[in-house]
């Protein structure tokens, strides 16, 4: 007798929807910027779309796309943003405390001083984004991509940096929390 076997994911697709998000909500947040603790998961926000300042604190973003997004300023802190793809996206300034990032794809994301303490980043993809003056001090960061990335200037105080490999690092003397490999 043959057995079928279906990875783990394939098996959680067919069970799990694709998205889950609240339309209503939705709603909400595109006529008022505006949308604390909402479920906003699955959401595919459209391509660069631009949310400069918008709040989103304690939001549901689980899965949702934000490619290119512009969320400059924005406040995501304690959101959860686990799987989302927010490749290429602009977070400069954004406040992201306590966020969850596990899993998130920020490659190439610009997040030059945003506030990412104690935020969850294991396993994020990282890869070329800039955090130059980024606050990243307690911050979970086992696990994660930084191949590339710009650390000049930020804070990793604190930060649990388990297998980082911090020789594709761009950092220097003001980065606080990592020595630069000599």
């Amino acid at each position: 007798m043959a057995r079928l076997r279906l990875p783990l994911l394939a098996l959680m697709a067919l069970v799990l929807p694709v998205s889950a998000f609240d339309q209503a909500q939705v709603d909400q947040f595109q006529a008022t910027g505006e949308c604390r603790e909402c479920d906003l998961s699955g959401y595919e926000f459209p391509y660069g779309v631009g949310l400069r300042g918008a709040v989103l604190g304690g939001a549901n973003l689980l899965g949702a796309s934000l490619v290119r997004a512009d969320l400059s300023e924005a406040d995501l802190s304690g959101a959860t943003l686990q799987g989302a793809d927010l490749s290429g996206a602009f977070l400069s300034g954004a406040d992201l405390r306590e966020a969850g990032l596990g899993a998130a794809n920020l490659r190439g994301s610009n997040l030059s001083g945003a506030v990412l303490s104690g935020a969850d980043l294991k396993g994020a993809n990282l890869s070329g984004a800039n955090l130059r003056g980024a606050d990243l001090s307690g911050a979970d960061l086992a696990g994660a991509d930084l191949t590339d990335a710009d650390l000049r200037g930020a804070n990793l105080t604190h930060a649990d940096v388990t297998g980082l490999d911090s020789s594709r690092l761009i950092i220097d003397d003001t980065t606080a929390g990592l020595a630069p490999a000599r």
